[in-house]
């Protein structure tokens, strides 16, 4: 597995200096410098669509569980998307970080429930996203070869996904497995494991019959975060002088997002990222020098959020507040009165 990592980066980093090459440095620089200091405008910019990717997740939680606060959430969410991007496994790296870091708030199950349900809004909006920028895509120009592939590929994928987690978790067919593997391990490890299944299985299932609409509006949180982030391709192409539409800037940001997803054994989606901006980018008519940059600069404020993310993850470090509350609690129990120790007939 890590050979297949390590030799995937290799190719993704040759598939990046390719591009910079068929682009000429001197023009990417010259691009860069066009956009000067407003590329930190970035920063606060990803706000746009990072507030409503965690609402998102907060409309994923039971209602009645317990009370993540919003900012302790977005930090968990940093966290464990940094880990998401910086590793191969298809955005699953991260979700256990997740868990762990909203588990101290809410519980295990609670948590563990609120990420199965986001998992599945949260494809469910990708996969409208996607089907929206191809289609935008295709009304525009004719799609490049090299997005052809993944074009077909992804939105079928995600589909797949789609229905895999809805069934899996709606139907208590998970719930069912677990309880009869209760009755063959009745202790140890994998006892505490099912049981926790069937608690989240139990949770799920409520979730799905009563909180309807926490699901739509699950799933509208994680779309317009998908949708508001093309206003980042629109801001930076305007910086660089060469101003896109808004239609243009949805296409660009959906290629680079099938492309990503497509390509999730890539870690970070290295070359195959900005290889799709590029060609989105050069599809809408920007010059290969500007297409280029506009995807190096995404790249850098990705890079910047993710450093937040592992740094947030060093500061919080998961269960560590459980762990303070734990021990806080035993010198308590230790200094009960007297009187109220069992006493002797």
């Amino acid at each position: 597995m890590r050979r297949l990592t390590l030799l995937t980066a290799v190719v993704g980093l040759g598939l990046l200096a390719w591009l910079l090459s068929r682009a000429g440095l001197d023009r990417v620089w010259a691009e860069v410098q066009t956009i000067g200091w407003r590329a930190v405008l970035l920063i606060p910019l990803s706000l746009i669509w990072l507030v409503p990717n965690t609402l998102g997740w907060a409309f994923a939680f039971y209602p009645g569980s317990g009370t993540v606060p919003f900012g302790h959430l977005f930090a968990a969410r940093l966290s464990g998307e940094a880990v998401n991007i910086a590793m191969p496994g298809g955005y699953l790296g991260g979700e256990p970080i997740k868990a762990a870091l909203a588990s101290s708030w809410v519980g295990s199950g609670p948590a563990l429930s609120s990420l199965v349900v986001a998992k599945l809004t949260q494809t469910l909006a990708l996969l409208t996203y996607v089907l929206l920028g191809i289609g935008l895509a295709v009304l525009s120009a004719p799609l490049p070869a090299s997005l052809r592939s993944v074009a077909v590929a992804v939105p079928i994928l995600l589909a797949v996904a789609a229905l895999v987690l809805g069934l899996g978790s709606s139907t208590g067919l998970l719930g069912r497995a677990a309880r009869v593997g209760l009755r063959r391990w009745p202790a140890g490890w994998r006892f505490v494991l099912l049981n926790k299944i069937v608690e989240i299985d139990a949770v799920l299932r409520a979730f799905y019959r009563e909180h309807k609409m926490r699901l739509v509006l699950s799933t509208g949180s994680y779309l317009a975060g998908w949708l508001l982030g093309a206003i980042e391709v629109w801001a930076i192409a305007g910086w660089m002088g060469r101003p896109i539409a808004p239609v243009e800037a949805v296409v660009i940001a959906s290629m680079s997002t099938v492309a990503r997803v497509g390509m999730f054994f890539v870690p970070a989606g290295i070359g195959a990222y900005e290889a799709a901006t590029f060609a989105a980018a050069s599809m809408v008519g920007l010059p290969p020098g500007a297409a280029v940059t506009l995807a190096l600069v995404r790249r850098l404020r990705e890079v910047f959020w993710v450093a937040v993310g592992l740094l947030l993850l060093g500061v919080l470090r998961p269960g560590a507040r459980q762990r303070a509350r734990e021990s806080d609690e035993v010198p308590r129990l230790s200094r009960r009165p007297a009187s109220s120790r069992s006493r002797r007939p």
